[in-house]
């Protein structure tokens, strides 16, 4: 049995995990953005409710960014992730979204003719996200560990 599956990692943000795909290759109607990292607050304070809150932030700018273009229709599905429990200084949580798209008209185009469009867009979307965690005072990586290089 054949996979219908295709996946590419979208190296367009240094902070954000982000992957780009379909489950059917030979008819990619539906293709999603998958986004993930690790934040963590730099003070004290409750941020459950911004936390909560940050999925209508992620909703505007996807309607703001990706859905202006003409390859998507106006509806998407926004699956939003993150840990709210014990939210402490130095401890750090995983964010993860999905955004599932239908491209629009009768002719479907391959995954790899959307890919510019798709990091075009999705380079301002993770973007406002990264500079949003940050102004709201959170520190935001792509792993959860600092991995040591070493030099010799």
């Amino acid at each position: 049995m054949e996979r219908l599956n295709r996946e590419y990692n979208l190296n367009i943000n240094d902070k954000i995990a982000i992957k780009y795909g379909t489950a059917n290759k030979v008819n990619p109607r539906v293709v999603y953005v998958s986004g993930k990292c690790w934040i963590s607050p730099k003070i004290a304070s409750n941020h459950k409710e911004y936390l909560i809150g940050l999925e209508n932030t992620i909703r505007k700018s996807i309607n703001t960014n990706l859905l202006n273009c003409h390859s998507f229709d106006g509806k998407y599905i926004l699956d939003y992730d993150v840990s709210l429990e014990n939210f402490k200084v130095g401890v750090k949580k995983f964010l993860s979204f999905d955004i599932y798209l239908r491209q629009n008209g009768d002719k479907v185009k391959q995954v790899k003719e959307l890919i510019p469009i798709v990091s075009d867009k999705m380079i301002k979307v993770s973007n406002e996200l990264v500079s949003n965690l940050e102004n709201n005072g959170f520190s935001v990586t792509k792993k959860k560990k600092w991995l040591l290089k070493s030099i010799y």
